[in-house]
């Protein structure tokens, strides 16, 4: 390989490893401690969880982070990786949202899911936070509730 060769590889490498380390990275959070919430409860964890990892995010680097957190959430197994395959097939994966906190918990006696993720208008960043609570057994969306 040539020296020009050499180089011209070596720029570009370390020029794709600049951008990747720019992108923004969060790893989400999964908790199953066997905890029991009631609805309003539950609700609660919306303003108790913090999403400022991703609030700069926009545009494709929110659904690009959306799956490496779904993907870091099925890895863990188990119950995390049921939640992710739940998650995965209830919401749509075109949606500008990272979701940052998974909890395995009781709502009002029921098996949930507690998401929480981080969401924001078009071509806005991701600045607001909503919380889904989805039936572990039946996927159905128990409730939702969204804070601005």
């Amino acid at each position: 390989m040539s020296r020009i060769t050499r180089t011209t590889c070596a720029v570009l490498l370390f020029l794709a490893l600049v951008i990747a380390g720019c992108r923004p990275q969060t790893e989400p959070v999964w908790v199953d401690d066997d905890v029991s919430y009631t609805l309003a409860g539950a609700r609660r964890l919306l303003r108790e969880v913090d999403s400022s990892a991703v609030a700069k995010t926009r545009g494709p680097d929110a659904q690009r982070m959306r799956q490496d957190a779904l993907v870091s959430l099925r890895n863990r197994g188990g119950d995390a990786e049921q939640a992710a395959t739940l998650v995965t097939k209830t919401f749509p994966s075109n949606t500008r949202a990272v979701p940052v906190y998974f909890e395995r918990a009781r709502v009002d006696g029921r098996d949930a899911l507690l998401v929480i993720e981080a969401w924001g208008p078009s071509g806005s960043p991701l600045t607001l936070e909503r919380l889904w609570i989805i039936d572990m057994s039946t996927g159905q969306i128990l409730d939702s509730v969204a804070e601005h």
